[in-house]
C-alpha cells in the first residue's frame, strides 16, 4: 500500500507485506510509480527512523510481473491506468486469460474488444500502459551504472518516453 509517494523525486513509504508473513513493515526508498498489490524484490538494509521506527530503506528494486489471472486482476485495478477499476479489469482477464499481459504489451488495440473499453479508452489505456513500462527499462538500464531512481524520475520528466532511446544513443546528453 502507498503510505506517501512524491512525485517530483520518486521518493515513496510504502507498507509491505513480506511473502509469508503476516505483519507489514515500512519501506521507504525511490520509486517511480508505485502500484498497491503489485510484487517487489528489494535490495536494501533496516534502519530506524527518530519519528516513525523501524523501516526498510530499499536501495534497488525489481517489480515482478503477476502470474495468476487474479494478480493480474489486482494489478490492473490498483490504479496504475486510470479508467480501470476492478470490474473492468475482471473483465479484461476474463477476456483474455493468461495473455492478458501480452495484449497489452503487444496488441492493446485489441482492448476494444472488451465490453465496457471503448477505442479511445483503450488508447488511453495503452498510453498509460507504455510509459508505466518505459520509466521502469529506464531505471533498469541506469541502475547498474550507479544512477538512482530518484535521477531517473528526473531524466523521465525531461526527455519523456524516448529517455531509454536518447541515452543509448548519446549518454552524455546527461551531463549537458
Amino acid at each position: 500500500k502507498v503510505i506517501f509517494h512524491n512525485d517530483e523525486n520518486g521518493y515513496s513509504v510504502l507498507s509491505l507485506l513480506p511473502k509469508g508473513k503476516l505483519d507489514a513493515i515500512v519501506g521507504v526508498g525511490h520509486m517511480i510509480l508505485p502500484e498497491p498489490g503489485c510484487l517487489l524484490k528489494l535490495t536494501g538494509r533496516w534502519t530506524t527512523h527518530p519519528r516513525f521506527g523501524r523501516q526498510f530503506a530499499w536501495t534497488a528494486f525489481q517489480v515482478e510481473r503477476p502470474s495468476s489471472l487474479e494478480g493480474i486482476a489486482a494489478f490492473l485495478s490498483s490504479g496504475l491506468i486510470k479508467g480501470i477499476g476492478k470490474t473492468l479489469a475482471r473483465r479484461i482477464v476474463d477476456k483474455f486469460g493468461e495473455n492478458t499481459l501480452f495484449v497489452l504489451d503487444e496488441e492493446a488495440y485489441r482492448l476494444s474488444e472488451v465490453k465496457g473499453i471503448s477505442a479511445g479508452l483503450a488508447g488511453r489505456v495503452e498510453e498509460a500502459w507504455k510509459a508505466q513500462h518505459g520509466i521502469r527499462e529506464l531505471i533498469v538500464f541506469l541502475e547498474p551504472n550507479g544512477i538512482s531512481t530518484a535521477y531517473a524520475v528526473r531524466i523521465y520528466k525531461f526527455y519523456g518516453a524516448e529517455s531509454l532511446e536518447v541515452l543509448k544513443e548519446n549518454p552524455y546528453r546527461l551531463a549537458m
